[in-house]
């Protein structure tokens, strides 16, 4: 794998060389369509922005507005790779849901506006827990969705 080097200058004035993330080129290559996708689906779940900023960790209004305007620009956009590890957990807990819906066992929209008592949900609803921003949480719902299959 190839790692980035950046340049950049001292105190001092003098360049120096600063290893970033090894990782880069692949976040820069997936960052834009996962958050679109994101994006695509939180609309069509009705998630407020302050709801999407806490699924995907964004740390603040002006990093989400950021990130939105570089959105439509292929390879501009560089997520960290929190906020990917959500949008995969996000994304998944979508394809599980289409996936067990298929079967005609559940009504997507009810089931994620309803309640449940059994473990991860403890009474609370999935879209509660989902728009919540906690990580374990999306993790829990996508294995629970994926368990039913």
């Amino acid at each position: 794998m190839q790692t980035i080097q950046k340049s950049i200058k001292t105190s001092a004035g003098r360049p120096t060389k600063v290893v970033s993330d090894p990782h880069e080129n692949d976040r820069r290559r997936v960052s834009g369509p996962s958050f679109l996708a994101f994006l695509s689906l939180a609309d069509a779940w009705h998630l407020t922005d302050a709801q999407k900023e806490n699924i995907l960790a964004c740390p603040d209004r002006r990093t989400y507005a950021f990130w939105l305007a570089q959105s439509g620009r292929p390879n501009e956009l560089i997520l960290p790779a929190e906020s990917l590890r959500r949008i995969s957990a996000f994304l998944g807990i979508y394809k599980a849901l289409k996936t067990v819906s298929a079967s005609g066992r559940l009504d997507i929209a009810k089931w994620l506006e309803t309640p449940h008592v059994e473990a991860p949900f403890e009474g609370r609803q999935p879209l509660e827990i989902i728009a919540s921003g906690d990580l374990q949480g999306l993790l829990d719902i996508r294995a629970h969705l994926e368990s039913l299959n």
